[in-house]
């Protein structure tokens, strides 16, 4: 049976579509507004009618009225570059599989609390690399500077560590039971470090980020006459629990003053539920994040993106309890490597405009006759590009045309789809449909061998991926129905998921007395069946889905058999259901069951790895996607509540 009781996980969300949303009501150029900020997580199209679940929405200020803007003069040729180096910039981008859009009834009538607005006049900002794998793992603080890195915020809480976990690139781990090589990190870089004390789990990892998950019976409350995250909570009550929070936990940041802005999960329930408190329609929850302000408005932009902190609160029980913190500083990571020009809003509405960005709109591009929602400023920071470049990123009203493929229609939703421009003149990058490749040297703190090394042939990647529309589960124990239904409109059948949960046996909440609740994997692939194959199958050469349990720990035939399933089933164009422990995925301490479709691989210098999309989590892109490799995610499965998977 699974269980769903899932958690706001402090891995949920990383920062490239997390990005700021600023209000432009007329024409494509954003008005000068208070400087704060506020961030956004997108949410993926469902090929379904009617679905919409746990979208994170921003909030605006309704701006002053303004002149129109006058139309845009096309961008003037550009001298040849000087010194700063040319950078390769990918197309491709973490976030590439599926769709994704933000919703909300009208964009421009939000609160803004970006700090960029046009009146900045900035005309440089900088360019920062980091030194990855191809899984965009970090090389950043060493060794000692995460302990270091941990034992400051542990005295900042006044907490005593009493326990410590090193996890290196091919150690074996416990955990999960195998022996763990990174693709493109050093065997013995140490990728994360654990520690413990009586209140919380510390955890600081490559990246230079720190979390912090308080122990049950230790969560820290903000007062009573405040709340964290309720339904509906107004923009008034947000903002003094916002500024309880930057007054109370803003000295992590450092000194200085502290920014803040509210985002919210912003979601649509059309089966409402008592016991969450769910009411029917739109709905929000709030999330808060700070940043400081810096010197310059070149260092307030860089602070909100690559330096803020992000504090949370999910308890339906309680909503004054603080369950985490994520405190994160990239810049430890990452290299600068040079001031570089910018272009205005307008000069990269032109270069919009002939296609020159990123996008993650199923293909739909904006034309002169697409609204602009908003633009801002932003650090496009994707793993599977080298550089962190600040971006202008557009919100356009790609309602119609989503009408016109037959996709989601919500009444009274408008849904922008999210392009990303880079803000530095175009004379100094160039595009490639490849992720950049790392360079060798590296930032200082790496673990690296300082001994020159005679690099082995390189033996080309073997991959395959299966194009996915990301649905997003409309309860809390529906991750199996959204599973289902995105294998479903795969193959051109939609099904609503309240409809898919009837057919599926779905418990809700309450319903048993044992408390069991969610979806049996035998029922998952019995409508499956019943939907592609037209039955159940009889015989073992007889196409069709099949649960296969394991064992509670790790036996090495069963996983040479998971990985072979995986990949023909990829190769097949078939995507698989995995029943994984959350916490072996996300981190933190929810231990409970959920399920994820595959929905890609690769393999490259003999490691493999495995593309999810999760209908929760979602994932470093905000985009659900995540890739792990494969020994990880096999062990997820044997360390959940009922291994199995779904092939």
């Amino acid at each position: 049976m699974i269980k769903e009781d899932i958690i706001q996980a402090i891995n949920e969300v990383d920062d490239d579509l997390l990005e700021s949303a600023q209000q432009a009501r007329t024409g494509h150029i954003k008005k000068n507004k208070q400087s704060s900020m506020i961030r956004r997580t997108v949410i993926s199209l469902t090929a379904m009618a009617a679905v919409i679940a746990a979208v994170m929405i921003t909030n605006r200020r309704k701006p002053e009225e303004t002149e129109p803007v006058a139309a845009v003069t096309p961008t003037p040729e550009i001298s040849e570059p000087g010194e700063k180096a040319v950078l390769t910039l990918s197309h491709q981008s973490t976030a590439g599989t599926g769709m994704s859009v933000v919703m909300y009834p009208d964009l421009k009538e939000e609160p803004d609390y970006n700090p960029w607005n046009d009146s900045m006049n900035l005309t440089e900002l900088p360019v920062y690399r980091r030194n990855m794998s191809i899984t965009g793992s970090i090389w950043g603080p060493g060794e000692e500077e995460m302990r270091s890195i941990l034992k400051e915020t542990a005295d900042w809480f006044g907490f005593t560590l009493t326990e410590e976990t090193v996890y290196k690139a091919g150690e074996y781990d416990e955990r999960h039971r195998t022996y763990d090589h990174v693709p493109g990190v050093e065997d013995g870089t140490v990728l994360y470090i654990k520690a413990e004390s009586e209140e919380a789990q510390l955890t600081c990892y490559g990246s230079g980020e720190v979390t912090v998950f308080f122990h049950e019976g230790h969560e820290p409350h903000v007062p009573q006459s405040l709340k964290m995250n309720v339904y509906d909570l107004s923009e008034e009550e947000a903002e003094k629990t916002a500024q309880y929070l930057a007054d109370t936990y803003g000295g992590l940041l450092g000194e200085g003053e502290t920014a803040w802005d509210i985002g919210g999960d912003y979601g649509y329930n059309r089966q409402p539920s008592e016991e969450l408190g769910e009411k029917e329609g739109l709905f929000r929850i709030r999330h808060y994040w700070f940043w400081k302000k810096g010197n310059s408005d070149a260092e307030t932009v860089v602070n909100s993106a690559l330096n803020d902190l992000q504090i949370w609160g999910f308890d339906p029980d309680d909503d004054t309890l603080i369950t985490g913190i994520r405190l994160k500083n990239r810049l430890r990571a990452y290299q600068k490597t040079d001031e570089y020009p910018l272009i205005s809003a307008e000069e990269a509405y032109e270069q919009l405009l002939t296609g020159n960005c990123i996008a993650n709109a199923g293909g739909i591009l904006p034309d002169e006759k697409t609204e602009t929602g908003n633009i801002d400023m932003v650090y496009r920071d994707d793993p599977s590009s080298q550089y962190v470049y600040p971006c202008y990123l557009f919100y356009m009203d790609i309602t119609d045309a989503l009408k016109e493929k037959h996709m989601m229609e919500i009444d009274g939703v408008r849904q922008y789809g999210l392009y990303w421009v880079p803000a530095i003149d175009p004379v100094y990058y160039e595009w490639s449909d490849e992720p950049s490749v790392p360079e060798e040297d590296v930032t200082p703190g790496t673990q690296r061998p300082e001994e020159t090394i005679t690099p082995e042939p390189e033996i080309p990647a073997v991959s395959n991926s299966i194009s996915i529309i990301r649905s997003t589960q409309e309860t809390s124990w529906y991750c199996s129905v959204a599973c289902t239904q995105m294998i479903l409109s795969r193959f051109g059948i939609y099904k609503e998921q309240n409809s898919l949960a009837a057919e599926l046996n779905t418990y809700a909440p309450g319903i048993r007395e044992d408390g069991i609740r969610g979806t049996y994997d035998t029922d998952v692939a019995r409508v499956l069946n019943d939907y592609l194959f037209g039955g159940q199958p009889q015989k073992d050469t007889d196409g069709g889905y099949r649960v296969q349990p394991v064992s509670e720990s790790f036996v090495q035939s069963e996983y040479s058999k998971f990985i072979s399933r995986m990949r023909k089933n990829i190769d097949d164009g078939y995507p698989s259901i995995l029943q994984v422990r959350v916490c072996d995925v996300y981190g933190g301490s929810t231990t409970e069951n959920h399920n994820v479709i595959v929905s890609g691989y690769e393999e490259k210098d003999g490691n493999l790895c495995f593309t999810i999309v999760d209908p929760y989590f979602g994932g470093p892109s905000g985009t659900g996607l995540n890739t792990f490799s494969a020994s990880a995610l096999f062990s997820a499965i044997v360390n959940s509540v009922e291994p199995s998977y779904i092939w």
